[in-house]
């Protein structure tokens, strides 16, 4: 909370940071991110508004990080590191099951039918696991109650 008002940190801004940290110039990382100048230099500002200081030091077209902008540098590198991670597994994992399948079925459908389907859906989709449940009418019907 910053006098009275609430400016949510973003990742944008973080990911802006992270450029201008490294090029040292708002041109050079509004070409990378493709955004604007005026873009990359008010989420900077916001950023050191929030910060309630400025995290780089400006000589001439240059910004140089202070030593406040140093010390969040690393973590700013781990958020968007993890944020990356997410984002990987959500992608390679679009449309393909992941997690534990719960079968359950009378026995002879479970005996003899779902094996052969559950075996194909776990060489199908690795990332996820099927359990077979096999039991007589009123076990099951319990068993999916519950």
């Amino acid at each position: 909370m910053i006098r009275g008002v609430y400016m949510p940190l973003t990742l944008r801004q973080l990911e802006i940071f992270e450029r201008v940290a490294k090029s040292e110039h708002v041109t050079k990382a509004s070409e990378h991110l493709l955004l604007s100048q005026s873009a990359v230099s008010m989420a900077i500002a916001e950023l050191e508004k929030f910060a309630g200081a400025p995290l780089f030091e400006r000589r001439g077209r240059r910004l140089l990080l202070n030593d406040r902008g140093r010390q969040i540098l690393t973590e700013v590198h781990e958020v968007l590191k993890k944020v990356g991670t997410i984002e990987q597994f959500l992608n390679e994992s679009m449309g393909e099951p992941i997690g534990v399948l719960n079968v359950g079925a009378s026995t002879t459908i479970g005996n003899y039918l779902l094996p052969l389907i559950i075996g194909e859906f776990t060489r199908q989709f690795l990332r996820a696991k099927a359990l077979l449940h096999v039991g007589n009418t009123q076990q099951i019907e319990t068993a999916v109650e519950i």
